[in-house]
């Protein structure tokens, strides 16, 4: 049984700097289909509802938000189910998120403008093999958090995967809980260049 812990964290990494990215490409028309698809199944989403996200790299412009409670996202595999938001241009996060009971595992997150996934005030929140990847490297042009969950409580996040504490260091995590949640503070992550994290 896993213990029930309420947590107010701020996930980052610090990394160097680097150069402006490119200037976001035009979505291709099944990629705007596709987008306008899963658009509505985030707005028209109710309690139970479970989103799958199918294997495949898919490129999205603008981010998804969720304001229903008692919702799973559900991709393939961490590897295999990819949210790409290299050509955002509404955003800035990735997936913005007000809710509780909610579940995401199984996807990726790319090359968000902002956060890659963001959750606002939600209880009873489970994160499982998720990863929040800037794919270009270090920039100061990533956004700013991986994960970004604020004043939430956290039912369960299964550590899987390689460690994402900071560069050169140990894994860390939050007091009493399993190592491999990383936790850094504001100023870190405002140094906004960071690499890949996992949970």
């Amino acid at each position: 049984m896993m213990k029930k812990a309420a947590v107010m964290i701020v996930l980052g990494i610090v990394a160097g700097c680097g150069k402006q990215g490119a200037a976001p490409q035009a979505l291709s028309a099944d990629d705007i289909a596709y987008q306008k698809t899963l658009q509505e199944q985030f707005l028209d989403a109710k309690p139970g509802s479970v989103i799958e996200i199918p294997a495949g790299k898919h490129p999205l412009d603008r981010v998804l938000t969720l304001r229903a409670n008692g919702v799973t996202i559900r991709g393939a595999g961490s590897q295999k189910s990819i949210l790409s938001f290299k050509n955002e241009i509404s955003g800035p996060e990735g997936m913005l998120v007000y809710a509780n009971d909610f579940t995401i595992e199984h996807l990726a997150i790319e090359d968000t403008k902002g956060d890659g996934l963001k959750i606002n005030d939600g209880e009873n929140i489970t994160i499982r093999d998720v990863r929040v990847e800037w794919t270009g490297g270090p920039k100061t042009t990533n956004g700013a958090y991986g994960i970004y969950p604020v004043n939430v409580t956290i039912t369960a996040i299964p550590v899987g995967g390689p460690p994402s504490g900071p560069p050169g260091g140990p894994p860390s995590g939050p007091p009493g809980g399993p190592p491999g949640f990383p936790v850094a503070s504001e100023a870190a992550g405002a140094a906004r260049g960071r690499r890949e994290s996992q949970v």
